[in-house]
């Protein structure tokens, strides 16, 4: 994968579950999956089917390289551990190659580490191998609010530090803030900060009438904000079948967060499965006119900051 200072490309878009059919080819059908490029550091935002792709991209390149045997090192941040955005993760082809070297993170539950539960959900009773089976070297870590996530040129894997530690100019560094507005767990929203810019993902993440000012703190003055819009104001308000507490915000809400927060791009994201390319187009095209830094995501879409 060639090295750029900060490039972000989306792999999946969808919500929910993955969708197979022309009418949802033009923004794409995989669950979510985003993946961020800095300076050769590559880390990857949640493993839903869109992470299936990438995975075989990445072998393929370790394959072609001279040195077949170069470690290859990738983190992924988990937002939770709702089937949707987890669903690849067994496909992921690095998993399976002792070339790369993979730190994935993400949250804890109550009563089971993140290991435990990747063993249960991902692999164990649901896949015909194991975690131990795995061939590349994995490190797993918790996501916590009070701890930040540190990537730089002196460690193979990502490590988690309290947040008041130092870090130094070169240093990727990922801020943490937990949200109780999805159903179960919660779900963690990332901050990536890198040479002055910054990218926040939020998906699964149901905001408030006014926006949620905790969630738009931690978002201020972010470059991109990637945020969760699975539904449109009146399928969310809907008399009949009303998805208020389902943990998902509506357009309106991405759009009020983005414009407390002052950030210089939103992006929307986690599209409602039954939401076909005729649907988004024309939420992006009325959505475009009214807030000119606006874009729907789409499979493949890339931003380049």
């Amino acid at each position: 994968m060639d090295a750029n200072n900060f490039k972000i490309k989306f792999r999946g878009v969808r919500g929910s579950y993955p969708v197979v059919n022309p009418r949802f080819s033009e923004y794409g059908g995989n669950t979510s999956c985003v993946e961020m490029n800095l300076d050769g550091h590559l880390i990857i935002f949640d493993g839903g089917t869109g992470i299936i792709g990438l995975g075989r991209e990445l072998t393929r390149i370790s394959r072609s390289d001279n040195d077949e045997q170069m470690p290859r090192t990738i983190t992924i941040l988990l937002s939770h551990l709702h089937q949707d955005h987890i669903q690849g993760l067994n496909f992921f082809s690095p998993f399976n190659n002792p070339a790369f070297k993979i730190s994935v993170i993400g949250l804890t539950t109550p009563d089971c580490s993140l290991l435990e539960n990747l063993k249960e959900l991902v692999w164990g009773k649901s896949f015909p191998i194991n975690f131990s089976d795995l061939s590349a070297e994995i490190q797993t870590h918790s996501a916590v609010e009070n701890r930040k996530i540190i990537i730089n040129n002196n460690s193979e894997f990502a490590h988690v530090v309290p947040s008041e530690e130092e870090t130094k100019e070169e240093d990727i560094v990922i801020s943490v803030m937990k949200s109780n507005s999805h159903p179960q767990n919660g779900v963690i929203v990332y901050r990536v900060s890198y040479k002055g810019k910054s990218v926040v993902y939020a998906t699964d993440k149901e905001s408030y009438v006014g926006s949620d000012k905790r969630m738009a703190l931690f978002a201020r003055k972010a470059d991109v904000l990637i945020h969760d819009s699975q539904y449109t104001s009146e399928d969310y308000l809907s008399l009949t079948s009303s998805k208020q507490g389902f943990g998902h915000s509506t357009y309106d809400m991405a759009i009020e967060t983005a414009q407390v927060s002052q950030v210089k791009k939103l992006v929307f994201f986690h599209y409602a499965p039954n939401y076909d390319d005729n649907k988004l187009r024309q939420i992006e095209n009325s959505y475009s006119v009214k807030y000119p830094n606006t874009v729907c995501s789409k499979e493949g879409l890339e931003i380049c900051l």
